[in-house]
């Protein structure tokens, strides 16, 4: 480090022994190099743990950034490569704007059959059973339709499905990318 500092001190008279080892002038140009170096070796470690790849120390700094831990996403009893990951996942996450992409993402977490219809075409005419109706036509409504779980249920048929399954972790995430003014109403068949 004492080489790279004198190749930015001028030239001249004053300052032809910084080169020189055991003169006065090589000693101040290695005192001022030191705290450059450790500057140097501090950006270094900086880089490592501004890469989520790597980082160790500043992993709860890069969980805050993504909004971790969340009410869907628990950071408990998990590994610092389980914990990367997370945060990866989160930065990899694209808004999810299309049928298609919600359906694909809610088969991919839960197994199983996902259908999400917008609520202007279960609010208007012409209506099917069950009927939902909500102030704005179902303007700003997503209906979930979630099929194909095995839960306790009667041993007699109705024609409207009773049981109590939900599915709490496909609930959560649904709201977490879903707009604000956009409300979601899951039903389970």
């Amino acid at each position: 480090m004492p080489d790279q500092l004198a190749d930015h001190l001028p030239e001249g008279r004053a300052w032809m022994a910084k080169r020189v080892a055991g003169t006065h002038m090589r000693a101040l140009v290695g005192g001022a190099a030191a705290p450059f170096g450790l500057a140097r070796n501090l950006v270094d470690q900086l880089d490592v743990e501004l890469n989520i790849e790597q980082t160790d120390a500043l992993i709860q700094a890069w969980e805050t950034s993504v909004g971790l831990p969340s009410p869907c996403v628990s950071i408990a009893d998990k590994t610092l490569a389980d914990r990367r990951a997370d945060v990866i996942a989160r930065l990899r996450r694209t808004p999810v704007v299309t049928k298609a992409q919600f359906e694909a993402l809610g088969r991919e977490l839960t197994g199983l059959d996902v259908r999400v219809e917008p609520g202007a075409n279960i609010e208007t005419f012409p209506l099917s059973f069950p009927l939902f109706f909500s102030a704005d036509g179902g303007r700003f409504t997503l209906y979930v339709y979630v099929t194909g779980h095995q839960s306790p249920h009667f041993v007699y048929d109705f024609p409207v499905p009773l049981g109590l399954y939900r599915n709490p972790l496909l609930e959560c995430i649904f709201q977490d990318i879903t707009p604000a003014n956009v409300r979601l109403v899951f039903v389970y068949d």
